[in-house]
């Protein structure tokens, strides 16, 4: 293996940590903002589900620019 196997492999550890915590703090906050402000059991939901998509999301764009700026030294 060689050295760039072992920094992808090492971003893919970083990154599925990032996105596990991303997500659960998304999730969190989504909760707690879903059961202070809204009433309705879809609506609730529907923030909830909101709040964990654009953690999912960040943490997604993360890893392209992580993948991005490794191909980029690979290829100087």
């Amino acid at each position: 293996m060689g050295e760039s196997d072992f920094k992808i492999s090492r971003l893919l550890d970083e990154s599925l940590e990032t996105t596990l915590k991303s997500v659960g703090y998304g999730f969190c906050i989504g909760t707690g903002i879903a059961a202070v402000l809204f009433r309705g059991k879809l609506t609730r939901s529907a923030v909830l589900g909101c709040a964990t998509g654009f953690a999912l999301g960040l943490s997604y764009a993360n890893l392209q620019h992580d993948i991005d700026e490794i191909r980029g030294e690979s290829g100087s």
